[in-house]
This record gives C-alpha cells, sequence and structure tokens, in this order.
C-alpha cells in the first residue's frame, strides 16, 4: 500500500477547502500577476517581446537552465531585464 498525505492530497484534488488555498488559486494568481506585470521582477525578451516574469516561477519551472542564466546576469549586474 503506497503511503499517502491527506493535506497533500486534498491541496491537489480538491477546489476549495477551509483554510488552503488550492493550487489552481495560486496559478490563476500568478498568471493574473504576470499578465498586468505586478509583482514581476524580471522581464524577458523573446523574439522582440517582452513577458513579465517572477524569477522564482521560472528557476522552479526549469531550475538547471533559468536559475544558471538568473543568477550569471545577477553577477554581472543585469538586474531586471533577460534575452
Amino acid at each position: 500500500m503506497a503511503d499517502s498525505n491527506i493535506a497533500t492530497d486534498l491541496m491537489v484534488t480538491a477546489d476549495y477547502v477551509p483554510g488552503v488555498v488550492s493550487p489552481r488559486s495560486i496559478l490563476s494568481g500568478l498568471a493574473s500577476q504576470q499578465s498586468t506585470g505586478e509583482l514581476c521582477d524580471v522581464t524577458l525578451e523573446v523574439e522582440g517581446k517582452q513577458i513579465h516574469a517572477h524569477r522564482g516561477v521560472l528557476a522552479a519551472a526549469s531550475p538547471g537552465y533559468v536559475a544558471k542564466i538568473l543568477i550569471q546576469s545577477l553577477a554581472a549586474g543585469h538586474e531586471g531585464r533577460q534575452r
């Protein structure tokens, strides 16, 4: 029998649990912030288009690649904009 964590199972499957913020709600909030640039701390430039983003989300999505680029950029003093 596989180990199960009830709290984790609820967070993954439930739309609403009192006192627990659902992953869907978190993603919705991040998408809203990204679309307006609210609380975004980096701007990516891809094929001439600027995309506002959160460094933490980028690093979590692609830890090896994105974290390396951000660390190199910060070390070089190019805060805020990535190409």
